[in-house]
């Protein structure tokens, strides 16, 4: 998975092209920040992302996370956020050859409100 390191003096704008093109591309890409102005640049870019992939019916979804990594031989804590596809109910009816109403059943049977497992 490719990653993208974002600083707080990173351009949201660039980012988010940057984003877009590696998502376009392998469908997964890995957003790495570390401090408050560079979490900040990140979840803009993200914000900016998610508007260029949509018109091609792509929901951009990321999981953030912390990871320790390792800096000129200091350690730190970065912020990672996870990015890839989500599918709609409507994506997996068609793709299951089900209607949208028994695939949003087995949805929430399954625990999953608004594409997020509750349970």
């Amino acid at each position: 998975m490719e990653t993208l390191k974002v600083s707080s003096k990173s351009n949201p704008n660039s980012v988010a092209g940057a984003l877009a093109n590696v998502f376009r591309e392998k469908g997964t890409v890995e957003i790495q920040a570390i401090g408050a102005g560079a979490l900040n640049q990140a979840i803009k870019a993200i914000a900016i992302a998610r508007g260029f992939v949509a018109p091609m019916g792509d929901n951009l979804v990321t999981i953030p996370a912390f990871s320790d990594i390792e800096i000129d031989g200091e350690k730190k804590t970065a912020i990672k956020e996870y990015a890839g596809r989500q599918k709609t109910i409507r994506q997996l009816a068609q793709k299951y050859g089900v209607s949208y109403e028994i695939m949003r059943r087995i949805m929430v049977n399954a625990g999953y409100s608004n594409g997020l497992k509750v349970r």
